[in-house]
């Protein structure tokens, strides 16, 4: 198994995709970037170079590389091609499991023996992905948090046949890119932090559909609440300090009718009610107005890197 990674090859050059190449390539790396769309791939090597633009703006990338690191992007619309020297796959195909299926398969027949192969999907479980591979064995999750080129944590999730050095050499890779990687030791869908941001997005959703609050609104309660502290500490922490003394065995304690009696009431459907499809679009208008989604976007991405500077300081 390689350990010496040199080259990596991105298949998919969509939003995950290209960002992936961004990281990769300002790492140091050489990138190949694949996409069956020529179209798409010129758009992604446009989306790099103006991200690699916002990250100097920011001042976390040296203006006088951005030309370095663009130099360091090969793209291909032949799958083989640009595979064929690669030492470690990232796939970020859309979350479709015989599309990723497929996918492997053609990326096993054509890469490195030693090459690591890593999907970016954000629910399913390797272990389907990996469903008819010669070596599954090679084969992990490294789900991402969009844009990872900006938002340091990702997700590693090994199925029970990915080799332990497997998984020890991209939790390596990912601090060498200067990611903040997690493993999830256990295949679940969705995963750690899908499962709490879905479980967050449905009792939204049912607060909204019932009436007891505005889309609005909701999205000031975090961004103007909770938000606020998790972009410091998670929910244990939180709650260990809501006790002084005694932390958060106290907390749990002290408060446990209450949580108990608010769990017993929150959603439990399992399928989108029809009414999401047009309650929520209608309550973003009324949000954001006519501003544009690529333009919150930018504005997200600048916030985000100032955030991140607050952190490390």
């Amino acid at each position: 198994m390689v350990r010496d990674i040199k080259t990596i090859s991105c298949i998919g050059a969509g939003t995950i995709g290209h960002s992936w190449a961004l990281l990769f390539s300002k790492s140091g790396f050489n990138v190949n970037l694949y996409d069956v769309d020529s179209d798409v791939l010129k758009r992604a090597l446009q989306n790099i170079e103006y991200n690699l633009q916002t990250l100097s703006e920011a001042g976390i990338v040296d203006r006088d590389c951005i030309e370095g690191i663009m130099g360091r992007i090969k793209v291909y619309t032949d799958l083989a091609k640009s595979v064929r020297d690669a030492d470690y796959i990232q796939e970020s195909a859309p979350e479709n499991l015989d599309l990723k299926k497929k996918l492997f398969i053609e990326i096993s027949k054509n890469c490195p023996v030693h090459a690591i192969i890593a999907s970016s999907s954000s629910t399913l479980p390797i272990s389907k992905i990996a469903e008819g591979l010669e070596d599954p064995s090679r084969c992990i999750v490294v789900h991402p948090i969009n844009p990872p080129h900006i938002i340091p944590l990702v997700e590693l999730i090994p199925s029970p046949k990915t080799l332990s050095e497997v998984t020890q050499t991209v939790y390596n890779l990912c601090l060498r890119i200067g990611m903040m990687p997690i493993i999830v030791r256990k295949e679940v869908p969705g995963y750690v932090v899908n499962r709490l941001q879905f479980s967050i997005l449905r009792e939204a959703i049912d607060l909204v559909l019932k009436g007891v609050v505005s889309v609005e609104d909701i999205d000031k309660a975090i961004s103007y609440g909770l938000g606020l502290r998790w972009a410091l500490m998670g929910p244990f922490l939180v709650f260990h300090l809501t006790s002084v003394p005694g932390g958060i065995a106290a907390t749990l304690s002290k408060y446990r009718e209450a949580f108990e009696y608010v769990f017993r009431d929150l959603a439990t459907w399992t399928e989108i009610p029809s009414e999401a499809y047009k309650a929520l679009p209608e309550g973003l208008k009324m949000e954001i107005g006519s501003r544009d989604q690529y333009e919150l976007i930018k504005w997200r991405d600048r916030k985000i890197l100032e955030i991140l500077k607050i952190k490390k300081s």
